[in-house]
């Protein structure tokens, strides 16, 4: 991903110190954790605005910089409406075109942005916002009212499907109203994402460090203040640094376009690499089970004039006709499933990249070491064939089995594994979707205020809004708040303890906590009685703490922030938050179970809110109620777009990526399964062939079938019996590395393991039945004749 560009291996994004993250040291790392190195860590990719300038004179390594800096406009074309989010808008310089090369298809690269009130949209855009005519000179209107007008300069072909970025509005940085104030501000302001690239042949390493100096010399005045304010707060430094464009969506830093999630990537590798292991041995041992009926025909051909080498070549040419056809099944499979792999891993893999070069290149080496792995062991086998054994005695060859038994217990092994952590996957995300939250979750609609930045607005819509709900007996309460489930946009930084602790931020209204039935547990709810509850409240500055933030206002906290506290007196002053704590509630996730409760605190500011949230009650027709509120929203917000979701929905989407892991494994775990009783099948051919004078000399001697059953499958029984004692310690390292990715999880039960061999051990007798069966219930006659 991200090589679409002809420039896209000298491109680089710029990052630094996130100062206030801190990596959870409780997490214990794993195997994949270090094969991830740095994919969770959390850097700051934004950076001021002034920064690109000043490395371009700084650094003469450096050829090109340009900055992005995403937006989410309200476009207006005529008297349409259209809004647009952070992923597919974005103000850029105006050498973005010729930075990534890409085409235009109006114009050229270099003047795709004629003045700072052109625009640059996309195919797709033009398409969406004019229809079939020429976008080319189009006024585009950015936000409502007074909005500044521009004129459409160019229209860009569509982002590639292997791009991070699909963006479809451009605009000129430079036409921002706040620009200069935003180079002004210097470091103290960041929301710029920077992209470098190099002149030919630099050092790459030398710069880094060279980089790492000027980050600390740039830093360096606002971090030396705060030491002279704050000696005994421990300020952590600021780092720049530099990763390569293609290979930032494998870092969890945002904000970005597209995260690829690095340690899943890897799992799905080793995955593959189980399966094709299991398969060439599946192959080997098919295959030996072949030697042995092919041992006269291999003693024909010696007694011709037929060589080693000529054996063996025949033998490997066989095995890689076999692994080319495999091969193009492969190919063909893997274009009928695409479509449904990327549904289900939210990818976006063109049939096209299949098709590259480097890729055929890949698939012909791998065809070419896939036979000589599974080809070579057999043709060894057959090639040492002398041809008065078989040919004198008119008898098959035999094999000893040992080999074949170490890889049956090597298959049903990572067949147990897969399977005890499918149970264990799916024991985990049914408790997290059962797990008591710690408030109402149920039945609650959340919409969207488009007046969220205009306070006046906000408090005549939610006036409006609390008013219907109050008269509609099928709603059954109503609140509002800044913030939705796990997408809280505020976190400040407090002194507490001697370090800076970021602390969430929640603004909700008086409601809040009744409405969540999120119980208090000391002090009080915030209450229309007080009006302080809603006000700036004045401190004097000697009990305000001279570093980190400062609230003013009534606060209530929940307990993880009263505990890091220590415990205070309500309604006095706190000097860590300045501001006054008038009660405390129960802790509640506000995020997803992978992340421990975070220190908060809520302040009442109705004029503030950003979201609607509407109680639904129970036996309700929520198709109606949702049409009813829409009714009453239009009406008294006209013009304005109706968004709106469930609480439900918001907290599935935070599981979605472990649900769709689970289908990935509990899809490996059927397939291994299948593969490993193929081993199994083969295996169980090999025994019959071997064995089958000894059954005709039992069958005559009035052994009955299961008699002949138990003696054929015993020792194959016994493998899988034995897998599963080796799987159940490499199961249980693998479920509990993956469960520490959560900071609330469940206790492996024994019973896990239990389902998992009971489901490998019926899945073996199944494939050794075939072959058994048959030879039991052979001609004795024929078998002591062939024999």
């Amino acid at each position: 991903m991200d090589r679409f560009s002809s420039k896209a291996e000298n491109t680089y994004r710029i990052e630094s110190t996130n100062r206030w993250w801190k990596p959870d040291t409780t997490k214990k790392k794993g195997f994949f954790d270090w094969l991830a190195k740095d994919a969770d860590h959390q850097y700051n990719l934004v950076t001021p605005w002034m920064m690109a300038e000043d490395l371009r004179r700084s650094f003469p390594e450096i050829k090109e910089v340009c900055r992005l800096v995403p937006a989410s406009p309200i476009l207006m074309i005529g008297n349409q409406r259209f809004k647009e989010n952070k992923k597919n808008a974005v103000y850029v310089d105006k050498n973005f075109f010729s930075f990534f090369d890409l085409p235009v298809l109006n114009g050229t690269k270099e003047n795709a942005f004629q003045d700072n009130s052109s625009v640059v949209i996309s195919e797709q855009a033009a398409k969406k916002y004019f229809g079939n005519s020429d976008a080319v000179g189009k006024i585009v209107k950015l936000g409502e009212e007074e909005g500044k007008l521009f004129t459409v300069s160019a229209v860009a072909k569509n982002f590639p499907l292997n791009s991070s970025m699909q963006v479809d509005v451009l605009f000129p940085i430079e036409s921002r109203d706040d620009y200069q104030e935003k180079i002004d501000q210097g470091v103290n302001h960041a929301s710029a994402l920077t992209l470098l690239q190099f002149q030919p042949g630099v050092d790459l390493t030398l710069f880094r460090k060279k980089l790492a100096s000027f980050g600390e010399q740039y830093f360096g005045t606002p971090i030396d203040r705060s030491k002279k304010l704050n000696p005994g707060v421990r300020e952590p430094k600021t780092d720049l640094a530099i990763r390569s464009f293609s290979e930032g969506h494998f870092n969890a830093s945002s904000p970005w376009f597209y995260l690829t999630n690095l340690k899943s990537l890897y799992q799905l590798i080793l995955l593959a690499l189980i399966a094709l292991g299991i398969a060439c041995l599946n192959y080997i041992l098919l295959s030996l089970s072949r030697v042995a009926s092919r041992s006269q025909e291999t003693g024909i051909r010696k007694t011709i004039g037929a060589n080693y080498k000529h054996i063996l070549k025949m033998l490997l040419t066989e095995t890689w006709v076999l692994v080319m056809l495999s091969m193009t099944a492969s190919f063909i499979l893997a274009f009928i499933v695409l479509p449904y792999f990327n549904k289900l891993a939210e990818v976006n893999i063109a049939v096209v990249e299949l098709l590259n070069w480097k890729f055929i290149l890949i698939a012909i080496a791998l065809s070419l070491l896939l036979t000589i792995i599974s080809g070579i062991y057999p043709a060894i086998k057959m090639t040492n064939i002398r041809p008065l054994n078989v040919l004198g005695k008119f008898s098959t060859y035999k094999l000893n089995p040992f080999l074949s038994k170490i890889f049956i217990a090597f298959q049903y092994t990572a067949c147990t594994v897969l399977i005890a952590f499918a149970i264990v996957m799916a024991q985990q995300i049914k408790f997290v979707n059962n797990k008591e939250l710690g408030f109402d979750k149920e039945q609650a609609l959340i919409i969207d205020n488009p007046y969220a930045f205009n306070r006046e607005k906000t408090m005549m819509i939610e006036e409006q809004l609390r008013q219907y709900a109050s008269t509609q007996p099928q709603i059954a309460g109503f609140t509002g708040t800044d913030f939705r489930y796990a997408k809280i946009s505020n976190s400040n930084t407090h002194n507490i303890n001697g370090n800076k602790e970021p602390v969430n931020s929640m603004i909700v209204d008086y409601d809040y906590f009744e409405f969540n039935k999120i119980p208090i547990i000391q002090g009080r709810a915030f209450s229309r009685q007080f009006i302080s509850d809603t006000s700036r409240i004045d401190i004097p500055k000697e009990q305000l703490d001279t570093v980190g933030s400062r609230t003013m206002a009534s606060l209530v906290v929940n307990e993880t922030l009263y505990d890091m506290l220590g415990r205070p007196a309500l309604n006095e002053v706190s000097r860590p938050l300045g501001g006054i704590i008038i009660g405390v509630c129960r802790d509640y996730f506000s995020r997803s179970l992978v992340q421990k409760i975070e220190p908060a605190y809520h302040r009442c500011r109705p004029n503030q809110v950003r979201y609607f949230w509407f109680r639904i009650g129970s036996n309700e027709n929520i198709a109606s109620v949702v049409n009813n509120v829409k009714q009453k929203f239009n009406g008294i917000a006209k013009g304005e777009d109706f968004e709106y979701n469930f609480m439900d929905d918001d907290i599935k989407v935070l599981y979605e990526s472990h649900q769709r892991w689970f289908a990935v494994i509990s899809t490996a775990s059927l397939m291994t399964i299948f593969i490993a009783c193929l081993g199994l099948f083969g295996l169980s051919a090999v025994v019959a062939v071997n064995r089958t004078k000894e059954i005709g000399i039992r069958k005559v001697l009035g052994a009955e079938i299961l008699q002949l059953f138990y003696m054929l499958n015993r020792q194959n029984l016994i493998i899988v019996l034995l897998s599963f004692i080796i799987a159940i310690p490499i199961a249980t390292y693998v479920s509990k590395n993956w469960l520490q990715n959560f900071a609330y999880r469940i206790s492996l039960q024994w019973s896990f393991f239990a389902i998992a061999a009971i489901i490998g051990f019926a899945c073996a007798l199944m494939a050794v039945s075939y072959h058994t069966l048959k030879a039991a219930n052979s001609n004795p006659v024929k078998s002591l004749r062939t024999e």
